[in-house]
C-alpha cells in the first residue's frame, strides 16, 4: 500500500462527516507492506545508506498515514454507536461501508455502554429498571389528569402498548432498550416499565395486563 493511495483516503474521510468505502483488507494490505519493508531494510546491502533512508521514509508516511485514517474512522463509529444506543436511526449503508474489525468494535460499543447504562442509572429494584427521577415527576403527572399514559395489553407475553399522553424522560427498559416517550406516541413497552408508570400515577392501565 503506497503513501500516497492512503492520504488518499486520508483526505477523502476528512472531507465527508460520514464513513467512506474503503477496501475491506485496506489494513491487512498495509500491515504486508511494512512487513515487506522492514525485510528489505534487514536484507539490503546499501552501503551508502539511501534505499534505506528511502524505506524508512515510506514507513513513516505509511505509519502516519493509517494512523490518521484509523483515528478519523473511530470517532465517526463512536458517533454511530452513541446515536444507537439513543434510540435513533443510523444509516444502514454506513454501517455497510465499515471493514470486519470496525464492525465488531462498534457492536462492542454498543453492548458496553447499554451495559453500563443498566448498572449505573437504574435505582429501581432489580427487573424494573426506570430511572428514579423523584416527587417531581409523579407530582406532575398526577396535577393533570390527561397528562397520563394508557397502557393496553398486547398479544405478545409480558410488554403493553402505551400511548404517552405526555412527554417522558428517557429511560431504560427491561429489556435493555432506551426509550424516550413524546405526548402522542404509541409504543411497546416491557411490562414491568408500562406497571411502574402506573404506580406512580403516570400512566393508567385501560386493561388486563399479558
Amino acid at each position: 500500500m503506497h503513501p500516497d493511495d492512503l492520504r488518499v483516503v486520508v483526505i477523502t474521510e476528512n472531507d465527508s462527516a460520514r464513513l467512506s468505502e474503503i477496501p475491506h483488507d485496506l489494513f491487512e494490505r498495509t500491515r504486508k507492506r511494512l512487513l515487506e519493508i522492514h525485510r528489505s531494510i534487514r536484507e539490503t546491502d546499501d552501503r551508502t545508506g539511501e534505499k534505506i533512508y528511502t524505506l524508512i521514509e515510506e514507513t513513516r508516511a505509511i505509519k502516519e498515514n493509517i494512523h490518521e485514517i484509523f483515528r478519523i474512522r473511530e470517532r465517526k463509529i463512536l458517533e454511530l454507536a452513541l446515536l444507537q444506543i439513543e434510540g435513533r436511526s443510523v444509516d444502514r449503508e454506513e454501517k455497510r461501508r465499515m471493514v470486519p474489525a470496525e464492525m465488531v468494535m462498534f457492536d462492542q460499543i454498543v453492548r458496553s455502554i447499554a451495559s453500563c447504562q443498566r448498572e449505573l442509572l437504574s435505582t429501581e429494584e432489580p427487573g424494573v429498571g426506570i430511572e428514579e427521577t423523584g416527587e417531581r415527576e409523579s407530582e406532575s403527572a398526577g396535577a393533570a389528569g390527561e397528562d397520563a399514559v394508557e397502557a393496553v395489553p398486547s398479544a405478545e407475553h409480558g410488554q403493553a402498548v402505551v400511548r404517552a399522553l405526555t412527554d417522558i424522560e428517557p429511560f431504560m427498559g427491561t429489556d435493555g432498550k432506551k426509550y424516550r416517550l413524546l405526548k402522542g406516541d404509541i409504543i411497546t413497552l416491557p411490562k414491568p416499565n408500562a406497571d411502574v408508570l402506573c404506580e406512580r400515577n403516570i400512566a393508567l392501565n385501560m386493561g388486563l395486563n399479558k
